[in-house]
């Protein structure tokens, strides 16, 4: 755990979706630490706001300012948190889920966020898909044994890589996308993250892979671009799973052959190869819809695969993830270290 000895601590959920046992945790979380919910409807002609049936309201307002977005009209329903109302919640299968104002739902509330003492515990935007929590020391000792995966924001130093690791293992996480150009290697608890099925890790000082990479059996999306690496130091062909696998600017000095026992495999980019001798048996994954190689030399390869290789090219060329993100954003990305967990007064 990292805690920063401020009064309330920051948290914000992850964004993979959470399964139903960690739904109905988080939401038995706040209903034991919360003593109001607030609900949000948006306002609608002159009609007169209704609320859930047999539940008890204590006041309700109309403001176009809620706990978690600004908008349109909404009436804001403050509501007793009781056994009625954690029956409908009970329901939920998604955290963003709205919420049926009646059995027949033919009106809806959303937005949930849950009070203790007029002090606001958890923040659900259900459009958004965010969902933030602020909580004290020991509610956070309680939450955080929930396993509930989720990010800190308000921490006072920023952890390392294996430290990090130790806590996406610990809260079961299906994504890891990091963005630290000083990162030389990757530490052995990499092959704890088992649920893994997206790694992205956005470096340009990795000289080598660790062989514990082969234990992420459950991932389909690998991307190493932009490092000094010139040989795998493991065997890719057991990540069965792999749909997206990028290796673009790395120096690799041989194909890694293991590549063609990909089955689900559909996009490979090898584009800082430095070898031109690629197999021709990159043909046999079916799957493939995008194939990046340095200049081939056409009279080494069959017509047929030559062929084969054009078709696959990108038709545009590939965007960075500086590109997506923006000048700005990648700069304050690249100068915290990474992209998990950072200070950010503005927050």
């Amino acid at each position: 755990m990292f805690l920063e000895d401020e009064e309330k601590i920051f948290i914000r959920l992850a964004d993979e979706k959470l399964t139903t046992e960690k739904v109905k945790s988080l939401i038995d979380f706040c209903f034991k630490e919360s003593d109001e919910i607030v609900l949000c409807q948006l306002k609608v002609g002159d009609r007169s706001p209704k609320v859930l049936n047999n539940i008890q309201l204590l006041r309700y307002e109309e403001t176009n300012q809620t706990h978690c977005t600004q908008g349109p009209l909404t009436t804001i329903f403050h509501i007793k948190n009781d056994y009625q109302i954690k029956h409908k919640f009970d329901t939920l299968k998604d955290i963003y889920e709205q919420l049926h104002i009646d059995e027949v739902g033919t009106e809806i509330v959303e937005d949930p966020a849950f009070y203790k003492q007029g002090e606001l515990l958890c923040s659900i935007c259900s459009h958004e898909k965010i969902g933030c929590l602020f909580l004290t020391k020991d509610q956070y000792n309680i939450f955080y044994h929930l396993r509930i995966p989720h990010d800190l924001y308000n921490v006072k130093e920023q952890p390392s890589f294996e430290d990090l690791l130790k806590e996406y293992a610990y809260q079961d996480r299906t994504k890891l996308s990091m963005v630290n150009p000083t990162i030389q290697s990757i530490p052995d608890n990499i092959g704890q993250l088992t649920y893994l099925k997206s790694l992205e890790i956005f470096s340009n000082q990795l000289v080598s892979l660790n062989v514990s990479l082969e234990k992420l059996i459950h991932l389909e999306l690998l991307r190493l671009t932009r490092n000094k690496v010139k040989n795998l130091g493991f065997n890719i062909g057991k990540l069965k799973n792999l749909k997206v696998l990028d290796l673009g600017a790395m120096p690799l000095e041989h194909f890694p052959n293991e590549i063609t026992k990909l089955p689900l495999l559909q996009e490979l980019y090898l584009d800082g190869l430095q070898t031109n001798k690629v197999p021709e048996s990159l043909m046999n994954l079916k799957h493939l819809k995008v194939l990046v190689l340095p200049d081939l030399d056409h009279t080494q390869y069959s017509p047929a695969f030559i062929k084969f290789v054009e078709k696959l090219k990108p038709k545009k060329n590939t965007i960075s993830l500086k590109d997506i993100l923006g000048e700005e954003a990648w700069n304050n990305l690249v100068e915290s270290g990474n992209c998990l967990i950072r200070n950010d007064n503005n927050l």
